[in-house]
C-alpha cells in the first residue's frame, strides 16, 4: 500500500446508525451505552421518538411503515446519506457490544458494502426446505432471471451491514428493484433480509464475507445462546440456520434477537 493510499484510508470516517422508536429505543439506548463501555468513540445517529439518548445524536424517526422492515433502506437513502461520513454502519437496536470492534476502515477498503454471508441456501446439506418462504431450489434460477449466475448463494441477517457513501444510490436501487422483482413473482413475505442478501451476492465478494470469516465482528444470536441475560464477550454456539451445524464463535457485537427485555431492562 503507497504512502499517498495510507494517508487516504486514515482520513476517512464512519459513524453507526440505527432506526429505534418504543421499547426499540430503549434498546438502543443500551446498545450505545454498551459500545461506550467498550471505548467506542465513533459518532451514533438514532432516528428515534426518544428526546434524547445518552452518547448518541438522535433525530427524530416520525411515522413510518415498518412491515417487510424496507424502512431501513429508505431512511439510508432519505436521512443517513446526508451525514457526512464516508461509511455507514447499521445496526438493529437489539445489537449489544462486547468487546470493541476496531476501525471498519481498513475492512472496507476496496468495498462498496459489508454484508455477512451467514449460511449457504444451496448447501447439499441443507435442512430447511425454504427461506423467507421462497423454496430453496428457486433461489438460483430468481436470482439468474436478474443476471446474476452463482454457484453458491448465501442468505444474511439484516442486524448488520455497512455501505460507503459513494454507493448509497446503487445499493437502493438494486435492493428495491430486487423486491419489488421478487414481489412479482409471488415472494410477498421477502424482507429487507433478501433483498441485503441480494445485495451481498453483488456489490460485494460473497466468500470474503461469510460468517466463518467475520463473525469476529458480529453475529446473530437467532437460536438464543444468550436468551434473557446479555452477552458476554467468550465463546458462544452458533447453529447454521440452514444446515443445523453448529460450532463455536466469538464476537466483538452480538444481535441478541432473544434478550429484547433484557436489554429494555437495562436502559432504565
Amino acid at each position: 500500500m503507497d504512502l499517498k493510499t495510507s494517508k487516504d484510508i486514515a482520513n476517512k470516517t464512519f459513524c453507526y446508525w440505527t432506526v429505534a422508536d418504543g421499547h426499540h429505543a430503549k434498546m438502543a439506548q443500551t446498545m450505545v451505552k454498551s459500545a461506550r463501555d467498550c471505548g467506542v468513540q465513533e459518532d451514533f445517529h438514532i432516528w428515534t421518538d426518544m428526546e434524547h439518548i445518552n452518547g448518541a445524536n438522535v433525530h427524530k424517526c416520525g411515522t413510518f411503515e415498518k412491515s417487510l422492515y424496507m424502512f431501513k433502506f429508505h431512511f439510508l437513502k432519505e436521512q443517513v446519506s446526508s451525514l457526512n461520513y464516508d461509511y455507514y454502519v447499521f445496526l438493529d437496536a437489539d445489537n449489544y457490544f462486547v468487546n470493541h470492534p476496531g476501525d471498519f476502515i481498513h475492512m472496507m477498503d476496496g468495498h462498496k458494502i459489508f454484508a455477512q454471508m451467514e449460511n449457504e441456501i444451496t448447501s447439499p446439506n441443507a435442512k430447511r426446505k425454504d427461506w423467507w418462504g421462497c423454496p430453496v431450489e428457486k433461489y438460483k434460477p430468481l436470482y439468474e432471471e436478474t443476471g446474476l449466475k452463482l454457484d453458491k448463494i448465501y442468505n444474511t441477517n439484516a442486524g448488520f451491514w455497512i455501505v460507503d457513501k459513494n454507493y448509497i444510490d446503487e445499493f437502493y436501487n438494486i435492493g428495491l428493484n430486487f423486491f419489488f422483482y421478487a414481489k412479482k413473482k409471488g415472494y410477498y413475505n421477502f424482507t429487507e433480509e433478501v433483498s441485503l442478501a441480494f445485495l451481498g451476492h453483488c456489490m460485494q465478494n460473497p466468500e470474503e464475507r461469510t460468517l466463518e470469516k467475520t463473525s469476529w465482528l458480529w453475529a446473530s444470536d437467532w437460536t438464543g445462546y444468550w436468551r434473557n441475560k446479555l452477552p458476554e464477550y467468550a465463546d458462544w454456539t452458533f447453529e447454521d440456520y440452514m444446515t443445523g451445524d453448529k460450532f463455536p464463535i466469538k464476537s466483538n457485537i452480538v444481535h441478541c434477537m432473544r434478550s429484547k427485555n433484557i436489554l429494555i431492562k437495562a436502559s432504565t
